[in-house]
């Protein structure tokens, strides 16, 4: 199973493969959460420049996204949603926020960030 795991791991890295296919290909049993944890254990990540979107997934993205903030009017803009946005950004650029600076985030109104596919 390990040998079948890294010659899968292998295929991810070269992008010939996504984690869907990969947790297809090793069962039911397998999540990706799963398969992630193994490929970090093992050294197995695929290089930054060979994680990107197409134009089309990048399209569906946005179009996803515009849909999320028309549904939740209000959602993003409250408190605990910008304490979490500056919690992730930290963990993403590892850099040291401290409590004072969420405070300070929470008091902030978050700017409008909609995105209108029709415009262009």
């Amino acid at each position: 199973m390990r040998e079948h795991l890294r010659t899968l791991g292998e295929c991810y890295v070269r992008g010939e493969m996504e984690l869907a296919a990969v947790a297809q290909a090793l069962g039911s049993a397998w999540t990706i959460a799963d398969i992630i944890r193994e490929f970090e254990q093992v050294g197995i990540a695929r290089a930054m420049d060979r994680i990107v979107l197409s134009e089309a997934e990048r399209q569906e993205v946005l179009t996803q996204l515009v849909a999320l903030r028309k549904h939740n009017p209000g959602k993003f803009n409250t408190p605990d949603w910008m304490n979490r946005e500056v919690v992730a950004s930290q963990r993403i650029e590892d850099i040291n926020v401290s409590s004072d600076d969420l405070n300070a985030a929470s008091r902030l109104r978050m700017p409008d960030t909609s995105v209108n596919l029709q415009d262009g």
